[in-house]
């Protein structure tokens, strides 16, 4: 049978008092910590973020964790911190920060922002926390190349090709200058639908796009 592995308690809301043997069998020799002493002791507190009645955790390696009751808080500090966390009074009868007074602490007092993301977007826009995340550079443009290779196919001009590779770029250029594209064809059923749905599966549901047809006399979809 293998043995059992614990999480070395690393988030208190106590710390031990060097205390002689005899006082120690009176009471527990520890002194509470309020709220603003836990945060001062445990710099990675200062992670959270609050985005409307939740507070939001983000390290820049793992995906951003919303946390909205101090149910999910609670599980959420034993799985990333390791919590030695008590009830009742120390030493000199102070009574133990609990841990939903920490949790309201940790809401009310971070900073708020109206959107939080993992993604950069350039320029920053107002009001936004971007969490450090650092995108993996051994990736190559293997399968975007293979993506345009199959649409490539299809085209018959090297501008053609090129107008297609932007447009795929496009959605993600983080500016609010975007173009509007207008797809057109000699034919149907040669794959201009399919184009615009393999363009907003790749950053859905980030954007959206509605087909949308001017009123022009004798209008066809081409």
């Amino acid at each position: 049978m293998e043995a059992e592995t614990t999480i070395k308690p690393t988030l208190m809301n106590y710390k031990f008092l060097n205390i002689d043997e005899e006082e120690k069998k009176k009471k527990p020799p520890i002194q509470a910590l309020d709220s603003n002493q836990i945060v001062a002791a445990y710099s990675e507190l200062q992670r959270f973020k609050r985005c409307g009645g939740n507070l939001i955790y983000g390290d820049g390696e793992a995906d951003i964790r919303v946390i909205g009751r101090p149910e999910d808080f609670s599980g959420f500090l034993k799985t990333r911190f390791g919590v030695g966390w008590r009830g009742g009074e120390d030493f000199y009868g102070h009574a133990l920060t609990r841990l939903e007074e920490f949790f309201y602490h940790l809401l009310n007092g971070s900073p708020q922002f109206a959107l939080i993301t993992r993604y950069p977007h350039y320029p920053s826009l107002p009001d936004v926390h971007y969490f450090p995340w650092e995108p993996d550079e051994s990736v190559d443009a293997y399968w975007f190349d293979s993506i345009l290779g199959h649409i490539f196919n299809n085209t018959k001009s090297e501008l053609d090709a090129v107008l297609l590779k932007a447009m795929f770029m496009c959605p993600m250029a983080g500016t609010t200058d975007v173009p509007a594209w207008f797809v057109t064809g000699p034919d149907r059923n040669i794959g201009k639908s399919k184009l615009i749905d393999a363009i907003s599966n790749l950053t859905a549901p980030v954007i959206s796009i509605t087909k949308w047809v001017p009123a022009i006399p004798n209008w066809r979809d081409s």
